[in-house]
């Protein structure tokens, strides 16, 4: 499987960077993202497509477009029926069945160029949405490898700590050494809650950007994971 930062957290720029990437390279892309990544980036434009406003109006118009541009929308069927004979006299009843053809309308040559500019509408749209389900994909992406960064250098800390406290016993370092390592290790340990906390906002916002609750969006990224 193919990481797609390193464990140590990445500067914004470097994030932008890889993002821009991926935008204006699909097949760069392929080699940042796993393949089970790919998978489930698929899965969550596939689902975020059915909840986009502005994709699913484009589509309806499309529709609407084609079946107004159909041939059987330019004839006019009216039907009816009349009464013949005296007032007074057993009257027998006639039909009659009328069929116009709106000439103008059946071979309108506008219909092609409306329905290829509504069709380029749809296609920008779904475009639209791949985009920003990428952004808040790989921004998921993205911190959970910060949340790892930062569990590593709380661990790091740790060992630090011990190895000052060690230290001091044997007088090799100062109380202050001891409360300096102390600390560090604080910083730490809120740099793991700040990371963490972080995550879960990029998780809603993939969610909300989706459509999905969030035990569906686990269920998606699971494969990704």
């Amino acid at each position: 499987m193919v990481k797609v930062f390193s464990n140590a957290a990445l500067p914004c720029w470097t994030f932008g960077l890889f993002l821009a990437m991926i935008i204006t390279s699909p097949s760069k892309a392929q080699t940042a993202l796993s393949s089970e990544q790919v998978s489930s980036f698929e899965r969550l434009v596939k689902e975020a497509v059915t909840n986009d406003g502005p994709y699913l109006s484009a589509l309806v118009d499309l529709e609407t477009a084609k079946v107004a541009s159909s041939p059987l929308s330019a004839v006019n069927a009216s039907a009816g029926f009349s009464m013949t004979g005296d007032f007074e006299q057993f009257q027998s009843p006639s039909y009659r069945l009328g069929l116009s053809v709106d000439l103008a309308k059946l071979f309108s040559s506008g219909n092609g160029a409306a329905q290829k500019s509504l069709d380029a509408r749809v296609k920008a749209a779904r475009g639209q949405v791949r985009v920003k389900v990428l952004n808040a994909y790989t921004g998921y992406l993205y911190q959970r490898q910060a949340v790892q960064g930062a569990s590593d250098g709380l661990e790091a800390k740790d060992a630090e700590q011990k190895q000052m406290q060690a230290k001091a016993q044997v007088g090799a370092a100062t109380g202050a050494d001891v409360l300096r390592a102390a600390d560090a290790r604080g910083q730490a340990k809120l740099a793991v809650y700040r990371a963490n906390l972080d995550l879960a906002n990029r998780k809603q916002e993939l969610a909300a950007i989706v459509g999905v609750e969030l035990k569906e969006l686990n269920a998606i990224l699971k494969g990704g994971d």
